[in-house]
């Protein structure tokens, strides 16, 4: 895929995080399912391949395949580089329902402190 492609696939992610896109019910196709999540980084278990994120407060449950592909902007990634708060949109395609593309769309938001 060329850069015009990465571009696009960033633009969505991100209009799909400003839309306020929450988990969208899985589809078959064949052996697995397919489903999209946005959220933010609650953690990452990088032992496990796993992490957990945040979307209008509800927590979601993450498995990352081995050969995922994490991306911010055209810029690979590697799990490890994933931090609480990072806001990403989730694909998962493979049979076992492990998320086979990340995409970083921004770093975590900046809020006030309490009572500010």
């Amino acid at each position: 895929m060329g850069i015009g492609g990465n571009i696009w696939i960033v633009t969505l992610a991100a209009g799909l995080l400003l839309a306020g896109c929450t988990a969208v019910k899985p589809r078959e196709m064949g052996m697995g399912a397919e489903y999209r999540l946005a959220g933010s980084i609650l953690s990452v278990d990088l032992k496990n391949r796993s992490l957990e994120l945040t979307d209008k407060g509800r927590r979601h449950q993450v498995a990352v395949a081995v050969a995922a592909t994490i991306q911010s902007g055209t810029t690979a990634l590697v799990l490890a580089d994933l931090r609480r708060g990072d806001r990403i949109v989730v694909v998962a395609r493979d049979a076992q329902s492990k998320a086979t593309w990340i995409a970083v769309s921004g770093p975590a938001l900046k809020r006030p402190a309490s009572g500010v």
